[in-house]
């Protein structure tokens, strides 16, 4: 095992979780290694300092951010580095109106846009684990205004989607079983 350079610890709270992407919609896949991005911690290397050594220093090509701090989308900005932006869980409600999703994309997506390489927004986190019935009602009209959103504005690149935990998955044993989705005791 390699021994760490000093600053690099302090990025460890940061780079949460590690996981595989496929990001391409073609013929051939692409594999990508990505990882959720938060700030909730201490001590933290100005985010110029995190963008950089992400992009030079690691093979990570893809970050999740798991809110719409505009600080780290100006910090990725001419990166190599992929994003994907998440609506929170309380603004979700809010933008299932075209108007209102119209100001989310204004404000979050096209002041960063393309210098920033804004592949896709997350709308929610595992809202369907939640059992908010407010919430799951409101997740896909956010998603489909949200994407109108983007189409209105032209922007073609950027994909809607929505992150979920395995836990919305009925039991599969034995297959022909129905019922309520089982969550890991």
């Amino acid at each position: 095992m390699t021994k760490l350079p000093n600053s690099q610890p302090k990025l460890l709270p940061i780079l949460i979780f590690l996981s595989l992407f496929s990001l391409h919609h073609s013929s051939a896949t692409t594999l990508s290694i990505g990882v959720n991005f938060g700030t909730a911690a201490n001590n933290l290397l100005p985010l110029s300092k995190v963008a950089h050594f992400v992009e030079t220093q690691t093979i990570i090509d893809c970050i999740k951010i798991l809110d719409a701090n505009p600080d780290i989308r100006k910090a990725f900005a001419n990166t190599n580095i992929s994003v994907t932006f998440t609506v929170v869980n309380s603004d979700v409600p809010a933008i299932v109106e075209l108007p209102a999703a119209k100001s989310w994309v204004a404000n979050n997506i096209l002041p960063f846009h393309p210098q920033t390489k804004i592949d896709l927004i997350a709308v929610g986190h595992e809202i369907l684990a939640t059992e908010n019935d407010t919430l799951i009602d409101h997740l896909l009209p956010a998603m489909k205004a949200l994407k109108s959103a983007l189409d209105s504005a032209n922007v073609t690149d950027i994909h809607v989607s929505t992150p979920h935990s395995l836990g919305i998955l009925a039991k599969s044993e034995p297959p022909s079983s129905t019922g309520k989705p089982s969550h890991p005791s």
